[in-house]
């Protein structure tokens, strides 16, 4: 953790000390990486160290430091950003490298809320009705595993409009992918269009930390990444 750590939107003075010494002191995130930005060059670059100005860092399986975790500092612009996957110990076992201890857990669930609390805030991305909430939520479609080890899964959609029509998807890594379905021969492209949209937008919160530290690094033009 960086010395402006405490106190921050991530981890504000106001929380319990024993969460923000699992994230300082243990090894409860997962990092997948060997390619981050160095915190020497984060910090020489301007834009990145004043717009967005690093609260953590981890070694990467090269055993070299990169910045894993910020915010920005303009006001209203609500973006976080960590560089790990806070997700993984709680839905994967496939991997020995993934943690389920309590700390892990604890530490994912913390993220979790905190993402949470910050869309409540919240005032002008709002849905209608309950209804029309309730209609967008990933939950509506039903999930069906495929095998230990295995990193997506079968999403089967029936679409509102036709009735008797129904597609599959298989959504891995972030992507979307159209799947023969066992149920229906073929779909029309608006169901597969309909598809696509709301399953990315329900995986985005899985995928914010990530895809926003890549956005950023690009956006600011860091000069090079440590390897």
């Amino acid at each position: 953790m960086t010395s402006i750590a405490l106190g921050s939107v991530m981890f504000p003075k106001s929380v319990e000390s024993t969460i923000y010494t699992l994230f300082a002191t243990k090894p409860v995130t997962m990092n997948l990486h060997s390619c981050g930005i160095d915190p020497a060059e984060w910090n020489q670059n301007d834009n990145l160290r004043s717009q967005y100005p690093l609260l953590a860092t981890n070694l990467d399986s090269n055993g070299r430091e990169f910045g894993s975790a910020f915010e920005s500092t303009a006001s209203g612009s609500n973006i976080l950003a960590v560089q790990f996957h806070p997700e993984r110990s709680q839905f994967e076992f496939d991997y020995p490298e993934i943690g389920h201890t309590d700390g892990d857990l604890d530490a994912a669930w913390y993220l979790a809320r905190l993402v949470r609390t910050r869309l409540q805030l919240c005032t002008i991305h709002r849905y209608a009705t309950p209804e029309a909430a309730n209609a967008a939520l990933i939950g509506n479609y039903p999930l069906s595993y495929t095998g230990w080890g295995k990193g997506y899964y079968w999403v089967s959609l029936k679409a509102p409009a036709v009735a008797a029509s129904s597609t599959s998807a298989m959504v891995s890594g972030g992507t979307t992918t159209a799947a023969p379905s066992s149920s229906s021969s073929s779909s029309s492209s608006s169901s597969g269009e309909t598809f696509q949209s709301t399953a990315v937008w329900a995986m985005g919160l899985i995928v914010l930390f990530a895809a926003v530290t890549f956005g950023v690094a690009l956006r600011v033009h860091v000069p090079s990444a440590s390897k």
